[in-house]
């Protein structure tokens, strides 16, 4: 078997202001793996333009990767011809020097909030032919009358930071922050986010576009197995002829199963840590990683079990290695921010 594995959150912007912190944990497995393995880099920066590039799936030049379209597609299994941005809800809190991006993962929005916003939103831009639909309660999806470049961040990138530097930009900028500026107003004051506020609950106050356009079309997919969680995943898989799984819970689990060929991974446990500056739980995280997947996962390379792991950080590196540099496991291994992308 050959390993791919996704790790968003591995060497991201919180190992790089924690590197600092007095006795930064070690963690021997993966810090074994990444020193003996081939490093190169990667032409994507972020999870979801990395795992795209895995299914040979790149960003014109000028515009967006199409998550809207495939996200919705992996949650309702209907593909049109309209083109969608990601609309997720999200919590802006402004002070004087920022404006920092809380996202669904910090707000517990309920069903119900999501359906009385969503129809407040449709209600209020029916003349101007938007659509909002809360296809989950975290993933919301906006309907155009067209093709539209944003080229925004993602909001993966962008939550837990100031967003300020990343507001929509391209010929139709303006138009699009009037429609996120009206949505505000409109949020302002609606039914849920009163009576989340009376809770001691952040408000549901804004939406992020991003990744616009059409479902695309990508050729059928060299995995023999995709697993994770993220609709990303499933999304892309089902496009390429695939399906894909549920993560197991560990390596032995997913190695239980007498699997042959090339199969991709998602461990994105330290992203939503990594996003919001939140050290234990990260460590905490990682504990866990090591034990599931990375101790397992040098036993079974030494003994040529796994032929090939390749580790992409999400960050611009890939680490590769195989079995037949069983001596590189005895090269010095390093705390993990020695391997911060320059």
């Amino acid at each position: 078997m050959n390993l791919h594995i996704l790790i968003p959150g591995l060497l991201g912007r919180l190992v790089s202001r924690a590197k600092g912190v007095e006795q930064f944990p070690r963690f021997a497995a993966i810090e074994t793996l990444l020193a003996g393995a081939h490093r190169s880099s990667s032409v994507a920066y972020s999870f979801d333009a990395q795992l795209c590039a895995l299914f040979a799936m790149q960003a014109p030049p000028e515009g967006d990767l199409p998550l809207g379209a495939i996200r919705r597609y992996a949650m309702t299994k209907d593909a049109d011809d309209y083109h969608y941005f990601c609309a997720d809800p999200i919590h802006l809190q402004a002070d004087i020097q920022q404006v920092l991006l809380l996202d669904a993962s910090q707000l517990r929005i309920r069903i119900e909030e999501a359906q009385v916003l969503t129809d407040l939103f449709n209600h209020h831009f029916a003349a101007q032919g938007l659509f909002l639909a809360a296809d989950a309660v975290d993933c919301w999806h906006l309907r155009l009358t067209g093709p539209e470049v944003l080229c925004n961040k993602t909001l993966r990138q962008v939550r837990g930071g100031d967003v300020s530097p990343h507001f929509p930009s391209g010929e139709r900028a303006r138009y699009w922050r009037g429609i996120l500026n009206e949505t505000q107003m409109l949020y302002h004051d609606a039914e849920p986010n009163r009576r989340r506020l009376a809770n001691g609950e952040l408000a549901i106050n804004s939406l992020w576009l991003f990744g616009g356009g059409g479902l695309p079309q990508i050729e059928k997919a060299t995995w023999s197995g995709v697993w994770g969680d993220d609709p990303l995943i499933a999304g892309l898989s089902r496009l390429a002829a695939i399906e894909s799984q549920p993560r197991p819970k560990g390596l032995e689990s997913l190695l239980g199963m007498n699997l042959s060929g090339t199969h991709l991974v998602c461990l994105d446990d330290l992203a939503i840590a990594s996003s919001y500056d939140d050290f234990p739980e990260w460590e905490r995280e990682m504990q866990e990683l090591q034990r599931e997947w990375f101790e397992p996962l040098t036993t079974y390379l030494r003994a040529g079990d796994i032929r090939e792991c390749t580790l992409y950080d999400c960050a611009g590196q890939i680490f590769k290695f195989s079995g037949r540099d069983r001596w590189r496991f005895w090269r010095k291994s390093f705390p993990l921010y020695e391997y911060l992308s320059a």
